[in-house]
């Protein structure tokens, strides 16, 4: 199923969100408990078969909404219109104009989110030269922005990187990031 994920942006509390949910009518579904440094999630539903999930991932510091369904392109608008979100064109120039190595590991970060559910040219290419960037750092948030990926068009990038690469938390993000894709095409 295909799904459009957007980034939050920081000033947005939670109770705007869970707002819009409210006044929008989604219905809860689940959620993860609250604690601290993990990952805390939220699902509802929109009519039978439109799902939106929010998650707060600590581990790569980023907020996001994914949302799959018939009714996700107006979903996606509500949002939209009731709180900033990153667009699509602001991420693709955060990995452009990014100077510093904390500046591209984080662009690389919301690369990974960002991506659409399916391969995309322009999105390899900002993987590929964060694959190859001289800081470890970066080569970390690569590997690890492309575990929130599908694409086995990743694969043999992340196995180069997972057997040769000189930083051992590369190497680790890297074979945890190919445990993440699927086995073939077909597996989608």
């Amino acid at each position: 199923m295909d799904y459009v994920r957007v980034i939050v942006k920081e000033e947005v509390p939670l109770t705007k969100i869970d707002g819009l949910a409210w006044n929008d009518g989604w219905d809860m579904r689940d959620f993860t408990p609250r604690r601290a440094g993990k990952l805390f999630q939220q699902l509802w539903t929109k009519g039978k078969r439109t799902q939106i999930q929010y998650t707060e991932d600590p581990a790569i510091d980023l907020r996001y909404i994914m949302v799959s369904g018939p009714d996700q392109q107006k979903v996606l608008r509500k949002i939209q219109e009731t709180f900033p979100v990153y667009t699509e064109a602001e991420v693709r120039r955060m990995v452009k104009t990014a100077q510093t190595p904390e500046e591209r590991a984080r662009a690389i970060l919301h690369i990974g989110i960002a991506a659409p559910a399916n391969f995309d040219d322009t999105f390899l290419g900002y993987f590929n030269s964060a694959f190859a960037d001289d800081d470890a750092n970066v080569r970390w948030a690569a590997a690890t922005a492309s575990g929130y990926t599908s694409w086995l068009e990743l694969r043999d990038a992340l196995q180069q990187l997972a057997t040769t690469d000189s930083d051992l938390r590369v190497r680790k993000a890297a074979k945890y990031a190919l445990t993440q894709l699927p086995v073939s095409a077909g597996a989608l």
